[in-house]
């Protein structure tokens, strides 16, 4: 079984079972049936009808499908790629789109800046905007899972930022070992920049830096300094 399917599983139908007999949802006041499945008009069921467990089962396989389609290209909008590490994060956002649809991120001003938070990769922010929504207060278990989805982004992000931020530092030692430079100040600031940034504008405050490196070795020490300060 998929992530989804478990996620998808523990979250609908009745203590792990598929529900049989078509009933109204108490949030949506919609016609629902199996494992969380919307009725629609090509289902051709209506209140109080019933469906054997091979049909539940076949309409789970449809919509999580489809919802996890869907969330693998959302996902792929925001940066997100599939993979191991980031397989839980795609079922939490199928979950929601298998709830809401694939326009959940249009659905209210709070989902809306989520999913501008989460493409701008302020994970965190997306947490806060999802715990506001009115989704998360009518499906609080859902809503907190994907919250937990966003905070393992923002933990692997931390994570990669640190990995990154550790091996500029080191080619920066190495760059200046190379050169001859012990000007330990500068090389500090050089430092203190490439943590304040993330990985993409470290490669370009490291070229910047190859620069000022060269002048410092050449004694151009004001010259230097400029360089710096324009990176």
């Amino acid at each position: 079984m998929t992530s989804l399917e478990q996620l998808l599983k523990s979250r609908e139908g009745d203590k792990g079972k598929p529900v049989l007999r078509v009933y109204r949802d108490t949030v949506y006041h919609l016609l629902t049936v199996g494992w969380g499945h919307r009725v629609n008009d090509d289902d051709h069921l209506n209140l109080g009808d019933t469906i054997d467990a091979a049909q539940a089962d076949k309409l789970f396989q449809r919509d999580t499908a489809a919802a996890l389609s869907a969330a693998r290209s959302q996902a792929a909008q925001a940066g997100i790629r599939s993979g191991i590490r980031n397989d839980d994060t795609i079922a939490a956002l199928a979950s929601v789109i298998a709830e809401l649809g694939k326009d959940w991120n249009t659905s209210s001003p709070e989902l809306r800046q989520a999913w501008q938070s989460i493409k701008d990769k302020q994970y965190q922010d997306a947490q806060d905007a999802v715990a506001r929504s009115s989704w998360a207060r009518q499906s609080p278990a859902k809503g907190r899972d994907f919250q937990q989805a966003l905070a393992n982004l923002t933990l692997d992000t931390v994570h990669q930022q640190a990995s990154s931020t550790a091996n500029a530092h080191s080619a920066l030692k190495d760059q200046a070992a190379k050169l001859g430079v012990k000007d330990d100040r500068l090389i500090d600031q050089i430092k203190t920049l490439l943590s304040d940034v993330d990985a993409a504008q470290q490669k370009l405050i490291m070229a910047c830096c190859e620069k000022t490196l060269a002048l410092i070795a050449s004694g151009q020490h004001q010259a230097a300094e400029g360089e710096l300060a324009r990176a």
